[in-house]
């Protein structure tokens, strides 16, 4: 019995053995799998080559070390020389701020040459061909271009456009001015021309490119755009006074004076205020259908050379006002009057480009000319008048002067001194013709003025007399019948006025 025990009892001892033996037999094989797997996981199992030296066979850790080793030696050698003309940069790789961190690079290498066997032929054709991974310049030196800019500040400027000068007041009105080119440097080009380099050597030598940048406006840019568009004169040869020296001073506000494009503009805003105080001189105006003497007489003929000027210039008027008497200097329906705080004259330039305006009398006339682009090629414009109507007046009003304010000029009932003739009315159209090549094209009816006729005053003494009053003053009656037309002549040989 007792050998029987013992045998079973060796047979466990053997059975257990066979079995830890086993299980450390197993566990080292597993040991060894894991351990022979996990280090062909993390080795680059392709042809992959980080900037010249390919990693095949070598795990992360090892590229890194590899590579990092190279990039430090080439960063510690590295010479730039850039120049441009006779300028020129030196830097070395040990003055500069370099990035040596390149496991992000490794990862990003490491994980295109592992792709895994349920992706297309295709792509498995391009890992045996292999992957070829370079650091850019831009990414071990990412403050470089803190030097560039830097150098920009030397050789980069603006490009100049060329630019008109307005001079009114010379034989030659207008100085154009050259342009320039701009230069600027070609930053694609140049970085391309680095990370060749490089790539290749450790002496980096390059000329800047650079871009020429043309204007904008050269001085051809000018050519059609400073035409005389239009101009008007008026007569001043029968101006008495200070009239003549507020046409000229109110022109001079204007001479030389820029429209931008769509910029509108208020002859009041520019020729104001109409005081002394401004220089304006007391002459004749028209005050309630009656000439009359008070400051910037004359005002209002500047106004309407301007106004004529502006439409055969093709220029916008947004407000015109006629005067409540026909004026001497410019056709019926085409003055333009104008009175501070009630009347202005404004206009817009309609045009995508500056006029240029012109303004100043010479001799005893009134000049405007407005320069500029014309709005359609080869046409112009002409003004045309319609004359309507003679409106007849209503003869002498008699005032009797009982207050004596004119008793140095009349005493006696009977006796008359006359303040102002009766005047008709006049009734007129104006048109703005339009003509392309000479051609009329269109003809608008841009104004529609009534001139409402005026009587004539007639000063009374107030005194009874005692004999019999001489008086060689005729009380002028109503009209019965008036032309149907006016002379243009007699309409020009009005007294001028406001």
């Amino acid at each position: 019995m007792k050998t029987k025990s013992k045998n079973n009892k060796r047979l466990s001892v053997l059975i257990v053995t066979i079995v830890f033996i086993l299980i450390i037999g197993t566990i080292f094989l597993a040991i060894n799998f894991f351990a022979e797997n996990y280090s062909l996981k993390n080795e680059f199992t392709e042809n992959v080559v980080i900037s010249g030296i390919n990693v095949k066979g070598l795990n992360k850790t090892e590229a890194e070390n590899l590579i990092g080793g190279v990039l430090k030696d080439k960063i510690e050698n590295l010479n730039i020389k850039l120049y441009y003309k006779d300028k020129m940069w030196n830097y070395n790789g040990k003055s500069l701020e370099a990035n040596s961190n390149i496991h992000t690079i490794i990862d990003d290498a490491f994980k295109y040459s592992k792709l895994n066997e349920s992706e297309s032929e295709s792509i498995k054709n391009i890992t045996r061909q292999g992957f070829n991974f370079d650091i850019a310049f831009n990414y071990v030196f990412p403050t470089f271009k803190d030097k560039i800019n830097e150098i920009k500040k030397e050789i980069e400027f603006e490009e100049i456009n060329s630019e008109v000068e307005f001079l009114p007041n010379t034989k030659e009105i207008f100085k154009i001015t050259k342009s320039k080119n701009g230069v600027k440097i070609d930053e694609n080009k140049l970085y391309l021309d680095i990370e060749r380099q490089f790539k290749n050597s450790n002496n980096i030598e390059i000329e800047i490119p650079t871009l020429l940048i043309a204007p904008s406006k050269n001085e051809d840019y000018y050519n059609d755009k400073l035409s005389l568009l239009g101009e008007f004169s008026t007569d001043l040869s029968t101006s008495k006074g200070g009239r003549k020296h507020n046409v000229s001073l109110a022109l001079e506000k204007f001479n030389g004076k820029i429209l931008s494009a769509h910029e509108s503009v208020s002859f009041n805003d520019i020729t104001g205020p109409q005081t002394e105080e401004s220089g304006y001189k007391s002459a004749i105006i028209i005050v309630n259908g009656e000439f009359v003497e008070g400051v910037g007489g004359g005002i209002c003929q500047a106004s309407t050379t301007l106004y004529n000027a502006l439409l055969l210039s093709g220029a916008q008027i947004d407000e015109v006002h006629k005067h409540t008497l026909p004026v001497g200097y410019v056709e019926l329906s085409l003055d333009a009057m104008v009175n501070e705080g009630t009347a202005d004259l404004r206009f817009t330039n309609i045009s995508d480009y500056p006029i240029y305006i012109q303004s100043y009398v010479k001799g005893d006339r009134a000049y405007v000319k407005i320069y500029g682009k014309p709005l359609e090629d080869n046409v112009t414009y002409n003004r045309s008048v319609e004359f309507v109507r003679t409106i007849p007046h209503n003869g002498d009003k008699i005032i009797v002067d009982k207050s004596g304010k004119y008793k140095d000029k009349v005493t006696y009932k009977g006796e008359y001194f006359r303040l102002s003739f009766p005047k008709e009315g006049y009734e007129a159209k104006a048109y703005l013709e339009k003509y392309k090549n000479n051609e009329l094209i269109s003809k608008e009816l841009i104004r529609h003025e009534i001139y409402e006729p005026k009587m004539g005053l007639l000063i009374e003494g107030n005194e009874t007399p005692i004999e019999e009053v001489e008086n060689d003053i005729k009380i002028i009656p109503p009209q019965i019948e008036v032309e149907t037309s006016v002379d243009s002549n007699k309409m020009h040989s009005m007294e001028q006025s406001a």
